[in-house]
């Protein structure tokens, strides 16, 4: 069973519905979480699924309810990719620095403190160690960027 952090607001809600169980402590007095009985996303996932199961309108309300406070509580992120990270392979640091290093090589070495040969050899070398696959969604850092990145 997989545990889940239940704000304060929603605890009256949980103990209402008998998702949370609750014991009287003896030294505070007070009523102590001991768990949930089930997962609450997975038995809300239930009774909007299951339509046979007849439920007091209360309890719906109350599902609702609780359903809108789980939600609020999300991050609401606006972009998958960042603009400034979308552009970065167009007008990145790397890939405009470095084109100008290959050129000039007392540059380069003064940058990566190694010469342009020794540098292409050491990232033959570690190429298939570092490099990652391009997923779907976005591509990977490159290996000579990583290797770069490194020195």
């Amino acid at each position: 069973m997989r545990s889940l952090h239940t704000p304060d607001s929603c605890r009256p809600v949980l103990k209402m519905l008998g998702f949370l169980q609750t014991m009287r402590s003896l030294h505070t007095r007070r009523f102590v979480s001991v768990g949930f009985i089930s997962d609450v996303h997975q038995v809300i996932l239930e009774y909007t699924f299951f339509s046979e199961v007849k439920m007091n309108p209360k309890r719906i309300a109350a599902m609702r309810l609780l359903y809108r406070r789980f939600r609020r509580r999300r991050i609401k992120r606006n972009y998958w990719v960042h603009p400034i990270n979308q552009k970065r392979e167009q007008i990145g640091i790397f890939h405009t620095i470095l084109k100008e290093l290959q050129k000039d090589e007392n540059k380069f070495f003064n940058f990566f403190r190694m010469t342009i040969p020794s540098f292409n050899e050491l990232h033959q070398r570690l190429k298939t160690k570092i490099l990652r696959k391009n997923s779907k969604m976005r591509n990977s850092i490159t290996s000579e960027e990583k290797l770069a990145l490194t020195l």
